[in-house]
């Protein structure tokens, strides 16, 4: 057993008076400048940097071609727009998915692009937005509210993590007798992951590195990981679910209201360092 005092205001238990000075400085040399040659080599690479992005910018969407795509698709016109410039160089990549998926899913292709933080659809690429979209897919008339699924079960973005596919696995690995009791009682899929996923605490990497996929398969993550794993596999059976946004506590959607993801594990072991000092 050991005791903490808590103080308000400590004693100050020792001061250090110092000194800076600043740096001399150091006067220009005839010796650094450059040279007519090494300035002209400099302006030549400059040009060069600039004609090559030119020449990759000429293959982003433009926005006339975002209106025909938009007018073909029955879609908004600002509301597509909006999505490709922000994807940039994959804009190429986005308007093919929405040409192939808008046909068979209608506006929710869209409205999984624009669920995503703007940079996503830089680097997400076809496959991982077909297994978020169809993998969402059964749920839609399950939840009334089509924001809270738009948001929280359709979405792929749960915090800063990189984005993978990740529904497909899960709906595979969860039994259909467990999808019906998390559904009904989703603080039982908590329960379960606090007893299966080991938290690590000394980890030298930053919080949330692991994919959900890999958080689920490892079984000792840091907390920020296992929290985005209950999250992802919430999702992908259809319980709405987030990391809430100001302290990021993970939490599910049930009877009407947000609750928390109670993992009693974390305070049990709190508890258990603590007393053992």
């Amino acid at each position: 057993m050991f005791e903490v005092t808590l103080q308000a205001n400590p004693e100050q238990v020792e001061t250090l008076d110092f000194t800076m000075a600043a740096p001399v400085e150091i006067p220009d040399s005839s010796d650094d400048l450059m040279s007519d040659a090494e300035r002209e080599a400099n302006d030549a690479r400059v040009q060069r940097g600039t004609a090559i992005r030119t020449a990759f910018e000429t293959g982003f969407w433009n926005e006339e071609q975002s209106n025909t795509l938009a007018d073909e698709l029955g879609l908004p016109q600002d509301r597509v727009w909006a999505v490709l410039k922000n994807a940039r160089g994959n804009s190429p990549e986005i308007a093919k998915f929405l040409q192939q998926q808008t046909p068979i899913h209608g506006e929710y292709a869209l409205k999984l692009l624009e669920s995503l933080r703007p940079k996503d659809p830089q680097d997400t690429m076809i496959p991982t937005l077909e297994d978020h979209l169809n993998g969402s897919a059964a749920f839609r008339d399950q939840i009334e509210d089509d924001e809270l699924f738009v948001k929280y079960v359709q979405c792929p973005r749960v915090h800063f993590e990189m984005i993978g596919p990740y529904r497909a696995f899960f709906q595979a690995e969860i039994a259909e007798a467990d999808r019906a009791i998390y559904a009904q009682y989703p603080q039982a899929l908590v329960d379960r992951l606090a007893e299966e996923i080991e938290v690590l605490s000394d980890q030298d990497r930053y919080q949330g590195m692991a994919t959900p996929v890999g958080a689920f398969q490892l079984k000792h993550v840091d907390r920020v990981s296992r929290n985005i794993c209950f999250v992802a596999i919430a999702r992908s059976i259809g319980i709405p679910a987030r990391l809430e946004p100001l302290n990021a506590r993970p939490q599910y959607w049930y009877a009407g209201q947000w609750n928390d993801a109670n993992f009693e594990a974390d305070a049990s072991a709190a508890v258990s360092k603590a007393s053992t000092g």
